[in-house]
């Protein structure tokens, strides 16, 4: 946050001194204040209207609520003040003639059979974690492979590859004097035998 005032005071550090520069920048914010106050309550919020599809397998009395009915309601109860104001309506017609006559700015239908597009999301959450987990594991059981050992290395004055056992390197014609001490004790130790 420092940062950034720093950075506004430098920015603005030369038209500070202008007047017109200064009085914008105190009333700016203020006009905002006056305005959003002089609104009424029900002009600011923007209004939303709700329905819950029918389920056509609940469609009987005394059944309890589907969950698509529950959104709706914790959508719509308990709004007094807030910038969205949701309302229930009662079909996906009454939704598109409140958002056609312009009495709210959107309208959402919630779908019956929510609360079985949850649990198959749930359920697909479910089976990928293990069979992610079946695959890591999978992973960690299969031997690994040993690398073979190098036939080959490098040169160290061309960088170019030679053989193992080389103690002149073809290329440039230099002798590997580490190598070439090697051979020696190695051919002493083969003398003895």
């Amino acid at each position: 946050m420092r940062r950034i005032r720093t950075w506004f005071f430098l920015s603005c550090k030369r038209h500070v001194c202008r007047l017109s520069f200064f009085m914008i920048l105190l009333l700016f914010p203020l006009g905002t204040f006056l305005l959003r106050n002089l609104q009424k309550d029900g002009e600011s919020s923007i209004r939303i209207a709700v329905c819950a599809e029918p389920d056509a397998k609940r469609a009987g009395k005394g059944q309890k609520q589907t969950l698509e009915q529950e959104v709706v309601l914790a959508l719509t109860e308990g709004q007094t003040d807030g910038l969205f104001q949701f309302y229930q309506c009662d079909s996906e017609e009454e939704v598109k003639d409140e958002v056609a006559s312009k009495r709210a700015e959107c309208g959402y239908v919630i779908l019956a059979g929510l609360r079985e597009l949850i649990n198959f999301l749930i359920m697909a959450l479910v089976i990928f974690s293990i069979v992610k987990a079946m695959n890591a594991a999978s992973s960690r059981m299969k031997p690994r492979e040993e690398t073979a050992a190098p036939r080959t290395k490098t040169c160290p004055f061309c960088r170019s590859e030679i053989a193992l056992e080389a103690v002149r390197c073809p290329h440039c014609t230099s002798i590997l004097e580490e190598d070439l001490e090697r051979k020696e004790i190695k051919d002493e130790t083969g003398n003895r035998e």
